[in-house]
């Protein structure tokens, strides 16, 4: 699909409409300087791509490219129709049209087709990064710049999101640590938890093993009532006393010492209760001087002895009374003792029922001490272990109540517990939400860094095969075996490092240089940029196929190029770029005349004149001498025959002094005056060595060209108009009689000569040797009819 036809108005230097119908060719448009070609390349631009005046350049406002004289909002516009039918149009920023128009202007927008000396120069000139970036936009990774740009959209808001879900945790984290004491830190919800657990065993709450946080607060709020309750006051009064009487308590003697003195006494005294009786005897045998006689059986008797064994007898039953009162004593003392344990034990709860009556006095001690013997027990050791378990009892009773000292303590972690529970539960969301937030942000971060790496390997793997194609297109224009190129083709070196860049490395002398900037003329650096932007359309347009415009808006790409490479430059548009519709705009009338010769399909337009109120005016392309030879027929105006020689003169002596191989002054920038000398010396040279038929008859007519022109053409004055026309017409008629003899009658080039080099060589011009001209490729012809008997 290609351009039928173009309408522009209202754009730049362009006001009234203007319709280009170019009917799906190629068009070669020549103009001079500030005639508006320009306005035309950068209205395709605007209407095809909407970008600014480069590819480089951001998006402009539609009031950049409205003509001056123009106020309206929508007076830009620029319609386009499709030799396949199909078309759109953009009237300021609004752009509507049927499918296949727009599906053409969407492809033009990628396939970034226009070109202007300055893009050509910033291809050698810019930073490396941005010469990849310029690079990427031929490679249509649009879909793929989309997905990495919403990768990186939703990335940051991935990013966004896990930071305010940060910020969310850190002030829920504050508000559930802040109720903890003072010192206290954690870093984790579960180190939280931990801590009111642990705040919460310090003042003796009992939880059972993993206990979660609702029976942390039931727990606390059963403590914090119970501290408060009057019955536990009374029962922490009663546990007190009773645990100060069992400090107190210590087990009496054992009953087994006391037994056994009572029994051995009850031995000695097996007569029985005989009390009375012996102290009556002992008295009597007291009192009597010298009984002989038993007072009781009057039996004889040792008054003495019988008073020592009454004694004895008495002893014993003192002895037997004594260890009755002892036993009775100790009984009473483990009576009261057994009590006292039991009572307590009652009271720290140890006792599960009532225990059975007690029997009391030395029965107590036997039932003790058989016991004892029966369990072959320590009844001390047993005591005492006994009254330790019920000290420990009542330590483990008082330690269950809550402290009345504690109860603010209770208050403020019941008060701590509630506070810090739904911010701990909000914790627990919004850790959760992190994990997912943190995972997704991974996620994306790594495929959006993973299409990087693909993006950027895809780039370099597709720049690196441009490299052919720039070879053979420099190749092409620069042929490496003439003797006066040095310099070789330039290569592409892409790398990965940042966004990527792509340097550019030269050849001078056959030897590899950094910078071709460095040797290159500029002439060459602008081939340089041309078989770049050349290789990058080619290899779009293969990659694309059928989708690829095939477009090329060429603008003033040769200003810098001389006629001879310039022509090989043609040669590779016609032979590389056949499948597609090229717009070149040139003001160089040679060059465009090469064009025609090499691309002999082209529509062909010329800018006659310029105003700023009616724009271009345009004519079939006429070439300079025509333009010429007309106004020498037509009835004389002196300056005007003279504005006609100028651009015989400007082209003529450029190309000429090429062709001729004139040396010329080292100038950026040459006039007239810097061809013409060094060309007219050089052509009766070549007179003399008869190698060119006689022109100096017509060297004679035309005299000296730079007073004319500054004295006739460049400028209005008194002197110039008193100039009489018969003297310009002589000019003019010998100006076109040298163009005629130096010049192919076929294709009108200036004819070289290589005597210099090759004498044999002769003269050539610039058309094919050696081919048959043909119906579909008629610029090509067998031989040239030119100089002598031309």
């Amino acid at each position: 699909m290609s351009i039928d036809t173009v309408t522009i108005a209202g754009i730049r230097g362009i006001r009234k409409p203007v319709t280009l119908t170019l009917g799906g060719k190629s068009l070669l448009l020549r103009g001079d300087n500030g005639s508006g070609k320009s306005s035309i390349a950068q209205a395709l631009r605007w209407a095809l791509t909407g970008a600014g005046t480069s590819a480089s350049a951001e998006p402009l406002p539609s009031e950049y490219f409205r003509h001056r004289l123009e106020k309206e909002p929508n007076a830009a516009r620029v319609a386009l129709t499709l030799s396949r039918g199909g078309a759109f149009e953009r009237q300021d920023d609004a752009v509507d049209g049927d499918d296949p128009g727009l599906t053409f202007r969407e492809a033009c927008r990628r396939a970034r087709p226009f070109l202007r000396r300055d893009e050509m120069l910033a291809l050698v000139q810019d930073a490396p990064g941005a010469r990849f970036k310029y690079f990427e936009g031929f490679l249509d990774l649009d879909p793929v710049d989309a997905l990495s740009t919403a990768l990186a959209a939703r990335a940051k808001s991935a990013k966004q999101e896990l930071a305010d879900l940060e910020r969310r945790r850190g002030e829920c984290f504050v508000a559930a640590r802040t109720p903890l004491p003072p010192g206290a830190d954690a870093s984790s919800v579960a180190e939280l938890r931990a801590l009111y657990f642990a705040w919460a065993a310090r003042l003796g709450l009992e939880l059972p093993g993993q206990a979660t946080w609702a029976q942390l607060v039931r727990a606390c709020e059963r403590e914090r009532d119970r501290a408060r309750a009057p019955e536990v006051r009374t029962r922490r009064g009663r546990l007190l006393s009773s645990r100060e009487r069992a400090e107190r308590l210590a087990p009496p003697d054992l009953p087994a010492t006391s037994l056994r003195r009572l029994r051995a006494a009850w031995d000695k005294a097996k007569e029985g209760e005989q009390r009375v009786l012996l102290e009556r005897a002992l008295e009597f045998v007291a009192r009597t001087p010298s009984p002989s006689n038993c007072p009781v059986c009057e039996q004889s008797v040792d008054r003495a002895a019988l008073a020592v064994q009454l004694r004895k007898r008495l002893a014993v039953l003192a002895e037997v009374k004594a260890s009755e009162e002892e036993a009775e004593r100790l009984a009473d003392a483990w009576r009261v003792f057994l009590d006292a344990c039991t009572e307590i034990e009652r009271e720290a709860a140890c006792l599960e029922e009532a225990p059975a009556p007690r029997v009391a006095g030395v029965a107590l001690l036997e039932e003790l001490d058989a016991s004892a013997r029966l369990r072959g027990a320590d009844l001390a050791a047993e005591t005492l272990i006994r009254l330790q378990q019920l000290r420990a009892k009542l330590d483990a009773e008082i330690a269950n109540l809550p402290d009345e000292e504690q109860a603010a303590d209770l208050r403020a972690l019941a008060d701590a517990v509630r506070t810090a529970g739904p911010a701990l539960d909000a914790l627990d969301r919004l850790d959760g939400a992190l994990a997912v937030a943190t995972a997704t942000s991974t996620r994306l971060s790594a495929a959006d860094k993973a299409l990087s790496s693909a993006r950027k390997n895809a780039a370099q793997h597709i720049l690196e095969g441009i490299g052919d194609h720039v070879a053979r297109y420099y190749a092409a224009i620069h042929p490496p075996h003439e003797a006066d190129e040095a310099t070789g083709a330039p290569t592409i070196v892409v790398q990965r490092q940042g966004s990527g860049t792509a340097k550019l490395r030269g050849y001078f002398d056959s030897k590899q240089v950094d910078d071709p900037q460095l040797v290159y003329s500029d002439g060459h650096l602008d081939s340089v940029g041309l078989c770049i932007f050349l290789a990058l359309r080619r290899a779009r347009a293969d990659r694309e196929g059928k989708k690829d415009p095939k477009l090329m808006v060429l603008d003033d790409i040769v200003m810098s190029i001389d006629l001879g490479h310039a022509e090989r430059f043609v040669k590779v548009l016609r032979d590389e770029f056949a499948d597609h519709q090229i717009l070149l705009f040139s003001h160089n009338e040679h060059f465009m005349r090469t064009c025609e010769r090499y691309l002999s399909e082209a529509r062909r337009l010329h800018i006659r004149r310029w105003t700023l109120a009616d724009g271009p005016t345009f004519v079939g392309h006429v070439g300079h001498v025509d333009a010429l030879r007309a106004a020498l027929g037509a009835s004389g105006d002196n300056q005007a025959l003279a504005l006609a020689m100028l651009p015989v003169l400007d082209s003529f002596l450029r190309e000429a002094s090429y062709a001729f191989e004139v040396s010329l002054p080292a100038k950026t920038q040459r006039t007239m005056a810097d061809y013409w000398g060094p060309l007219k010396k050089r052509l009766k040279e070549l007179v003399r060595s008869k190698a060119i038929a006689s022109v100096e008859a017509e060297l004679e007519q035309i005299g000296d060209p730079v007073i004319l022109r500054n004295g006739l053409a460049a400028h209005v004055n008194h002197w110039a108009l008193e100039t009489p026309l018969g003297t310009v017409q002589c000019v003019a008629r010998g100006l076109l009689g040298l163009v005629d003899k130096l010049s192919c009658a076929r294709c009108r080039g200036v004819v070289r000569f290589k005597l210099a080099h090759d004498p044999s060589a002769g003269r050539a011009c610039n058309c094919p040797k050696g081919q048959q001209p043909t119906p579909q490729d008629p610029c090509q012809i067998v031989a040239c009819t030119s100089v002598e008997g031309a």
